[in-house]
């Protein structure tokens, strides 16, 4: 006599709907803080900024990632452009006197002449969506992310896990539990929450190992054939026996 059996389709098909949904999730929060947000801002930091002689359209304008509203606000009068460039780096657009950076939200005009600051002409932040609301979208897609390789993981775990009911006893979790060691079935928890625990000596001590019809495709095939086995009573009634209860 040998049962060999795997994980449940049900329990497998809902770790792939749950590692579908993580794909998709981080697939929408990379696209809204790497791609959607610092476009929508770029346009209306371009908007913005309309006194600015010959600025470009948004298509021909690259964001400055270093530009943050923090480090916009520590330009003041009088700083030199290699500080200016030390904290934003190169300008995201320069012409006379005008020196324009865009970041993913924020943006600053500065007038520079003969490398110096001469005047903030404006510093802005976007609200919607703001620094913090392109960051918190990376961190999201980062954590769908990790939740992902978790996941995928333990459903490698699981496709290969097998529990193997033979002449030995039963293998199962990394260990084989022989038939003389088997002592009884705990089935209280059975009908609620469909597992029972299948008790064994070992070393002196009285263990238990759980057995569970959402995680073992072939449970009731095991269960039944360790109740003949060892004249336990199975916690499992056949369709008839239910229709007679009703």
């Amino acid at each position: 006599m040998t049962i060999e059996s795997g994980t449940t389709k049900d329990r497998r098909n809902r770790i792939v709907i749950f590692l579908a949904m993580c794909i998709f999730f981080a697939g929408w929060f990379a696209k809204d803080g790497f791609q959607k947000y610092p476009a929508k801002n770029l346009k209306w930091a371009r908007q913005s900024l309309q006194r600015v002689e010959n600025l470009p359209e948004p298509k021909d304008l690259k964001i400055n990632p270093k530009v943050r509203k923090e480090a916009l606000d520590q330009i003041k009068p009088g700083m030199r452009l290699a500080e200016v460039t030390t904290l934003l780096g190169e300008p995201t657009f320069q012409e006379g006197q005008d020196y324009c950076y865009i970041g993913r939200a924020s943006y600053g005009w500065f007038k520079i002449v003969a490398d110096n600051v001469i005047r903030v002409e404006e510093v802005k932040e976007n609200t919607e969506p703001s620094e913090s609301d392109i960051r918190n979208q990376k961190y999201f897609a980062l954590i769908m992310a990790i939740a992902f390789l978790l996941t995928l993981g333990h459903l490698m775990r699981i496709m290969r896990a097998r529990f193997v009911l033979d002449e030995t006893g039963l293998a199962i979790g990394g260990k084989t539990i022989t038939w003389e060691d088997m002592t009884h079935l705990a089935t209280e928890d059975f009908e609620r929450k469909g597992w029972l625990d299948l008790k064994y000596k070992a070393g002196g001590a009285e263990l238990a190992v759980r057995l569970d019809s959402y995680c073992i495709d072939r449970f009731a095939d095991i269960v039944n054939a360790i109740c003949e086995k060892k004249g336990f009573t199975s916690p499992i009634r056949s369709p008839e026996e239910k229709e007679s209860e009703q």
